[in-house]
């Protein structure tokens, strides 16, 4: 009688075979739903608030070092890159709740 690991005479290799094709090797592609897009931008909204704000800083630190005007321009470009950053925030929390 055979054993188990005796493979009768006959019989297919009990390993898989490759697929033949180069596609069947890659993997199905997936297509991003409104949530999922709505969800990557949401996850950018904190980066955006502190670069506009960095932004700003930048833009501040030039115009006191440009025309010597103190702290003035560095807060005011600080608040300026501040509301930008705000707006661009409710925009995109405005666009995220109109998908859904």
């Amino acid at each position: 009688m055979n054993g188990p690991d005796d493979v009768p005479n006959g019989s297919s290799d009990p390993s898989p075979q490759p697929p033949s094709s180069p596609s069947a090797l890659k993997p199905p592609r997936r297509r991003f739903s409104s949530s999922d897009l709505s969800g990557l931008e949401l996850s950018t909204v904190g980066f955006t608030l502190v670069i506009s704000s960095v932004f700003g800083l930048g833009i501040g630190y030039w115009v006191d070092s440009k025309w010597g005007t103190g702290p003035w321009g560095l807060a005011g470009g600080f608040l300026f890159g501040t509301a930008a950053g705000f707006i661009q925030m409710f925009q995109a929390l405005k666009r995220a709740n109109r998908d859904e």
